[in-house]
């Protein structure tokens, strides 16, 4: 399920490049009191769960007296041991948002954020939240929300197509041609992870301009396991 609080705050973790994430706290949000906690725990959780990361800082970024996020660039170091504190009840589990190096490149950091938000203010009004959204805009960038996983993907549009069924691509090219809505909306059952390593072991290509960071499945070389033959 999601990572959520006794008061139904969402966290992400947005991957903005190798060795910085940017952590904070969607819509609803519970008590300013409260958000700094829980953005703290959210960092702790995610670094205990990557012993191999050493922070290197913070920066906590607030606008007009509130806390919106904390910024946290790190390196890969020494691992050290993960806590061996048992997790409080309420303590979040990070929805990891992974940003792909071309959609990193083209876009501001602030417009990626409120793309995430979008598409998570999406995914919180589907009843079920196990499935998988693909969330498409009018900038051809793609924001999955995999609620098994417990993980999500921002990319390009075409990094995402070659994973959609013939049905689905069509409705997605039809819509770019025309823009009818401000979003486009796609319900994918199961897990959208599960499903793209599917597509990979069966030599499906994906968008070759996307490269890897240091914790995305988006790549612009192949998988080793992969047929290299276009």
């Amino acid at each position: 399920m999601p990572p959520r609080d006794e008061q139904s705050a969402t966290v992400v973790v947005i991957e903005l490049g190798a060795g910085h994430i940017y952590v904070k706290i969607v819509e609803p949000k519970p008590e300013p009191q409260r958000v700094e906690l829980l953005l703290r725990k959210t960092i702790e959780a995610w670094f205990d769960a990557r012993p191999q990361f050493v922070i290197d800082r913070e920066q906590p970024v607030v606008e007009a007296g509130e806390t919106l996020g904390i910024q946290v660039w790190y390196h890969a170091g020494k691992s050290r041991e993960a806590s061996v504190n048992p997790a409080p009840a309420n303590r979040p589990s990070p929805l990891t948002i992974e940003v792909s190096e071309s959609v990193l490149q083209k876009l501001p950091k602030e417009y990626i954020e409120a793309v995430v938000d979008e598409a998570i203010q999406v995914w919180h009004s589907q009843p079920d939240r196990q499935v998988s959204l693909a969330v498409v805009n009018a900038r051809q960038i793609v924001v999955i929300v995999d609620g098994q996983a417990s993980r999500g993907a921002v990319l390009p549009v075409e990094g995402v197509l070659d994973a959609l069924d013939d049905e689905q691509r069509g409705r997605v090219r039809t819509w770019l041609g025309s823009l009818p809505t401000r979003l486009h909306v796609i319900e994918i059952t199961g897990s959208w992870f599960a499903r793209r390593d599917d597509i990979w072991k069966r030599g499906r290509i994906a968008e070759r301009s996307v490269v890897r960071t240091n914790m995305t499945y988006d790549s612009g070389e192949r998988p080793p396991d992969r047929d290299r033959r276009r």
